[in-house]
């Protein structure tokens, strides 16, 4: 199985595969993200973005769409590509969770031990301004080793506002490269709407076979409907029914 991404421009770069960081210790799942096609995308969204931070929701209709294991093998990406990039997990913990799956913060504990990931703050960073330095309260943001990973995790049960957002990425678009949220599916919350309306762009993550198409069009007119913009799709779990390299050689 795979994942698809939207046709990036013909005048795009090539560029090779990343050369990941040593200090994240971890490489994208092979059998869901290529690296070189990932880098490709994150590329694309940075152009498709400036002159604004690249700060990205990843949206699904459904759970178990696969937006988790998408945004955060881009993270990994953008990292080994030497970005500072953070994962915005408003998918998972902080209520309860929305359905079977680990929060992004615990992933990487489970991978790396319980002591990789180290507490951040903004008052750290000298490219942040003196007043913009607080983050709201309940979410704390914490960074893989030495890499240029970082992973945020809510530290209380999180009800979105306007104003949480809009201070959050205050902050946020002063301090990294890369923000890739991942967003609660439609069908658990309203979330991701709010969230349409503060990142950058949004990509819809859609699963091959699996999600209607009068579904998937519901999600983007809704996100459109709140002002939000729309980068493209991305097509998970496709099934190559005859061998890929005839697909790309087509």
């Amino acid at each position: 199985m795979s994942a698809t991404f939207f046709r990036v421009p013909t005048d795009t770069p090539q560029i090779a595969d990343a050369r990941f960081d040593p200090g994240a210790g971890l490489t994208p799942s092979p059998d869901v993200v290529n690296q070189s096609e990932g880098a490709q995308l994150l590329y694309h969204l940075q152009q498709h973005t400036q002159p604004n931070p690249c700060i990205v929701q990843f949206v699904a209709c459904h759970l178990g769409e696969g937006t988790s294991t998408i945004s955060r093998d881009l993270a990994l990406i953008a990292a080994g590509l030497g970005q500072k990039v953070l994962l915005l997990d408003f998918g998972h913990a902080g209520r309860g969770g929305h359905g079977p799956g680990e929060s992004q913060a615990q992933w990487l504990r489970d991978r790396r031990g319980p002591a990789s990931l180290r507490a951040w703050e903004p008052t750290t960073s000298p490219f942040v301004n003196p007043t913009n330095k607080q983050l709201p309260p309940g979410i704390r943001i914490l960074q893989a080793g030495m890499s240029g990973l970082y992973v945020s995790e809510l530290t209380e049960p999180w009800m979105p506002t306007p104003a949480f957002c809009t201070d959050l990425f205050r902050v946020l678009r002063t301090c990294f490269d890369v923000v890739l949220v991942d967003s609660s599916p439609l069908d658990q919350s309203a979330d991701a709407l709010l969230m349409a309306q503060h990142v950058t762009t949004s990509v819809l993550v859609v699963a091959a076979e699996q999600t209607r198409l009068k579904v998937a069009e519901d999600l983007r007119n809704r996100i459109i409907e709140v002002g939000g913009d729309i980068a493209g799709v991305t097509l998970n779990r496709r099934r190559f029914h005859i061998p890929r390299w005839i697909y790309d050689w087509l």
